[in-house]
């Protein structure tokens, strides 16, 4: 015996599937499915659900990292630059104690305009897509107006 019950909001009833609990009361079944705009799947042994596994993660980042950890005025070098290749910004973060313009250099050409801080903090996050790019050989620098003591960290891949 089906445990269909009927639903009839504009009149003409229609069936939803339920299975029927002790007590009399109904709770609907629904048959789970994936799929992109327009398209259906529904999942079977032979279909299961898609899930990002844990396992198919890299055991280690893709980025290298080096921390932001000076207070001199100038231009300070976050990643040195290396023959034929650039350097690609992906994530930094900083928090800057006292009062200076801060800029991004590829070598000594200014990324930017300079940006004015007094203690305060820039974060720019990972998106897929580089922040800054260094032109091959040359350095990744940070142009600090000021002493002022700047920590954090940038996040990279040079190639």
């Amino acid at each position: 015996m089906a445990d269909d019950i009927l639903i009839a909001p504009l009149g003409d009833p229609y069936p939803v599937v339920t299975d029927e609990l002790p007590g009399g009361r109904h709770v609907q079944v629904l048959k789970n499915a994936f799929g992109p705009d327009g398209a259906l799947s529904f999942v079977e042994p032979s279909n299961p659900l898609p899930v990002l596994s844990l396992q198919n993660l890299p055991a280690a980042s893709r980025l290298s990292s080096v921390p932001i950890n000076f207070a001199a005025a100038g231009d300070n070098q976050l990643v040195a630059g290396v023959a034929a290749q650039t350097v690609r910004l992906f994530r930094f973060w900083f928090f800057i104690t006292g009062q200076a313009s801060v800029k991004f250099r590829d070598g000594l050409t200014d990324f930017h305009p300079a940006i004015p801080f007094t203690d305060g903090s820039w974060v720019m996050d990972f998106d897929g897509e580089p922040w800054f790019v260094t032109s091959p050989g040359n350095p990744l620098n940070l142009n600090v107006s000021s002493a002022a003591q700047i920590s954090g960290r940038c996040y990279f891949i040079r190639g």
